[in-house]
C-alpha cells in the first residue's frame, strides 16, 4: 500500500511533468523559424606592426572575416589594393587598413609620398610658352628641351635634355582671363601656370638645373598613349649655315631630318 501511494504521489507527477516539458520543447522548436546563416565579409588588416612611411609588402598584410553588416564603405576588402602603397600612419597588428591611412595620388597627399622610387621632385619655373600654355596636369608626362648660346656651347644649339618625365604638381597664377567682358573681370584664368614640379632622377636633375641656370628650358607635352623617345637629338646654328662653331660630335639634326630613336 505504501508503494502504491509512493507511485501515485511522487512518480506519477514526475512522469507527467517530464512528458509536458518534452512536448512543450518539441512544439516551441518547430514553431520558431530557423536563424538565417551569418554572412561574413573579408577585410584587409595589418599582420605585423608597420611604421609610418613604409611601403606595404604582401608579408605585412592579411585578411580576417567579420559579419558583413559591420563592414563600412571605407574598409579595404582586397589585399591587392594595398600592396605597394605607403603608409601615412603607424599600423598595429590586427588593425584594419583603411584607404585614408595610405598615400594616394591626389593633390591632398604630401608630395613626398607621390615621388616614384629612384626619383626626386624638382620644380622649374615656366610661363605660358615654356609650359605648353598651361595644359600639363599632374600625371601627364613631358620632355624638356635646353637651348644654349655659343658663348657657352661654342655654337647656338637646342638639345633634348630629358624625356618622359612625370608631372607631380602644377602651380598656377590666378590671372584675369584675357578678353573677358567687363562684367566678368573677376573670373580667373586657371591656365596661368607659374611652375611645374617634375619627378626626375638625380642625373636628370643635374642636367635640368644646368639648362635652367645657364640656358633656356622648354617643355614638350607627351601624348597620353605610350610613345617612343627621340633620343639625345640636337639642333645647332651650323645646320642652317650659322657661325660660331662646328657641329658637335654625332652631328646636328638638320631641318626636316628624322630624329634618332
Amino acid at each position: 500500500m505504501f508503494r502504491q501511494r509512493l507511485v501515485r504521489l511522487v512518480l506519477l507527477p514526475v512522469m507527467i511533468g517530464l512528458v509536458v516539458t518534452i512536448s512543450a520543447y518539441l512544439y516551441l522548436g518547430r514553431a520558431q523559424p530557423a536563424a538565417p546563416p551569418l554572412r561574413l565579409a573579408t577585410v584587409v588588416v595589418a599582420k605585423v606592426e608597420v611604421p609610418a612611411r613604409t611601403r606595404l609588402g604582401r608579408e605585412m598584410v592579411g585578411t580576417r572575416a567579420i559579419p558583413a553588416e559591420y563592414v563600412s564603405p571605407t574598409e579595404t576588402t582586397r589585399v591587392e589594393d594595398v600592396i605597394g602603397k605607403v603608409t601615412t600612419v603607424a599600423l598595429l597588428p590586427g588593425e584594419d587598413i583603411l584607404p585614408g591611412q595610405l598615400a594616394g595620388s591626389d593633390e591632398k597627399t604630401a608630395l613626398a609620398y607621390r615621388i616614384p622610387q629612384g626619383k626626386r621632385a624638382m620644380t622649374v619655373k615656366v610661363n605660358e610658352v615654356i609650359g605648353v600654355a598651361g595644359f600639363p596636369e599632374p600625371g601627364d608626362r613631358v620632355d624638356l628641351l635646353g637651348t644654349f648660346g655659343k658663348d657657352l656651347a661654342g655654337v647656338d644649339k637646342t638639345r633634348m635634355m630629358v624625356e618622359d618625365v612625370l608631372v607631380l604638381a602644377v602651380a598656377r597664377d590666378q590671372q584675369t582671363a584675357a578678353g573677358v567682358k567687363d562684367k566678368d573681370k573677376n573670373k580667373k584664368d586657371s591656365r596661368g601656370t607659374s611652375s611645374i614640379t617634375l619627378a626626375v632622377s638625380p642625373e636628370e636633375a643635374v642636367r635640368v638645373a644646368f639648362a635652367e641656370e645657364r640656358g633656356a628650358l622648354r617643355l614638350l607635352l607627351r601624348p597620353v598613349l605610350p610613345d617612343r623617345n627621340a633620343g639625345g637629338i640636337e639642333f645647332n646654328a651650323t645646320a642652317i649655315g650659322g657661325v660660331g662653331g662646328s657641329a658637335p660630335a654625332g652631328g646636328a639634326v638638320s631641318p626636316g631630318a628624322t630624329p634618332r630613336r
